[in-house]
């Protein structure tokens, strides 16, 4: 599991801008949360499994865009600062 700092200054920014919240990051689901819950219709274990996949699929891919946008602020923030020093 990946433990993200969502209240460093650059993941704010990098989540602001990108529109997230912090539950939009708070990835705890397994396999059992696409299970039917008592009284729904029967699934097969192979949708399930997809589902479950394509909700894993949108969880690194969120976090790879929170991630890259960090990275753009850091090197713009650095860029900054070299300039500022000559």
């Amino acid at each position: 599991m990946l433990n993200l700092d969502l209240n460093s200054p650059m993941m704010r920014e990098a989540m602001d801008s990108l529109g997230l919240l912090d539950e939009d990051l708070n990835y705890k689901k397994t396999a059992d949360d696409f299970k039917p819950k008592k009284g729904e219709p029967c699934v097969l274990d192979k949708i399930i499994t997809m589902r479950f996949s394509h909700y894993k699929d949108r969880c690194v891919e969120t976090i790879n865009k929170v991630l890259e946008k960090r990275r753009t602020i850091k090197e713009r923030q650095r860029n900054m600062s070299l300039r500022l020093q000559h």
